[in-house]
């Protein structure tokens, strides 16, 4: 899969291409694709722009999805939506980070936010952090996938992105750590026999 940054002169567009020059990594293309279904609004910035382009990278796919983050932050960013749906735009996926807020009250003030802006949102799946709308704007019809940044269990009192990736850091080092010593066990064995 490949980002579209629908501002190319954005931070956003330039933390794109120089991650994909560090890791030599085709995430982003810059030309313009008329037939644009999806887009991705990062409500938070650096380093969720980052990795969502390193997680799109690694779908290895054609698709092309639009990616965008609006000058207002968290919440504030919703209120962009109505810029970004178009008449071929079918699904849109916002990304925020929980911070220190209830998950609850923050999926509430989400659906609000939608509501203040003539969103018309119908629930339609939900899982841990991730909420699926069927969505009415104006004559529009549009699918939008709220996900929310953050792991309880890890104990910190923001929780962002960065959780994954403690996480996920955490869990490497444990296989590292458990491979290098069956391979020192290996070498010892190989060693007496």
């Amino acid at each position: 899969m490949k980002l579209i940054p629908l501002n190319p002169t954005q931070r956003l567009a330039i933390n794109l291409q120089k991650i994909s020059r560090k890791l030599k990594i085709q995430a982003i293309t810059m030309k313009s694709d008329d037939n644009l279904k999806d887009i991705v609004i990062i409500t938070n910035g650096t380093p969720d722009d980052i990795v969502f382009s390193i997680i799109a990278y690694h779908q290895n796919g054609r698709k092309i999805i639009g990616i965008v983050k609006p000058e207002k932050t968290r919440l504030g960013a919703i209120d962009s939506i109505p810029k970004y749906i178009k008449h071929k735009i079918k699904n849109l996926m916002i990304i925020i980070d929980q911070e220190d807020e209830e998950l609850k009250n923050l999926f509430a003030q989400v659906e609000k936010k939608f509501s203040s802006i003539g969103i018309r949102a119908s629930l339609k799946d939900t899982r841990d952090r991730v909420r699926l709308y069927k969505c009415t704007y104006a004559t529009n019809n549009i699918n939008i996938i709220l996900v929310i940044n953050g792991l309880d269990d890890i104990k910190t009192k923001m929780h962002t992105i960065e959780d994954h990736l403690i996480k996920a850091h955490v869990s490497l080092r444990e296989t590292l750590c458990s491979k290098n010593h069956r391979n020192s066990i290996t070498q010892r064995i190989s060693g007496i026999v």
